[in-house]
């Protein structure tokens, strides 16, 4: 989590959401260890560029996104994002408090969940929306996307493996196919 939260800023919208599964996971103590490690990753990546050029790197993250992007607004019109809905109604200032609103409501769904392997799934829908309703949109927020969903994929995989492991039998994928199976 550190590491994505310092190479692409959209990753912070994930942080409650690997908070809650640790927690859940492994007690709010047990869940520490790894939560520190991804705030001190995050901090080592992240404190050279703060210290030489602080100025220039809260522009690169931050301010960019509300002042080089008005600017451009034309440029982002014919992306994939629902932010020219907005941009025709003179709401763009809107899309922040819609960002906002989406994340909670997903982080509602992941709390009342019962199931800790939906958690991902939750996550990655809070951070497809989050990027979806940004005011910009280049192809490269996409990739946060995609990436989210493969994390969701891979969880999911790996919780059915070791569920079905506790339990003594393969997962369905692979039961489904053992009579195929060499012997």
């Amino acid at each position: 989590l550190g590491c994505a939260v310092a190479t692409r800023h959209f990753a912070v919208v994930l942080a409650p959401f690997v908070l809650l599964y640790f927690v859940r996971a492994r007690g709010l103590r047990g869940a520490l260890p790894y939560l520190s490690l991804s705030f001190v990753t995050g901090a080592l990546l992240l404190t050279p560029f703060v210290l030489v050029e602080p100025e220039l790197f809260w522009f690169g993250t931050v301010r960019w996104l509300r002042e080089y992007g008005p600017a451009h607004l034309s440029w982002f019109f014919d992306r994939f994002g629902f932010m020219q809905p907005f941009a025709e109604h003179d709401a763009l200032a809107l899309l922040p408090w819609v960002q906002f609103g989406l994340v909670c409501a997903c982080f509602v769904g992941a709390l009342l969940s019962k199931r800790i392997e939906r958690i991902p799934s939750f996550a990655a829908t809070a951070a497809l929306l989050f990027i979806m309703f940004n005011v910009l949109l280049w192809d490269s927020f996409l990739l946060d996307g995609a990436i989210a969903a493969a994390a969701v994929v891979l969880t999911r995989g790996l919780t059915q493996a070791q569920l079905a492991d506790r339990a003594g039998e393969p997962p369905a994928r692979v039961s489904a196919l053992k009579p195929y199976l060499p012997r």
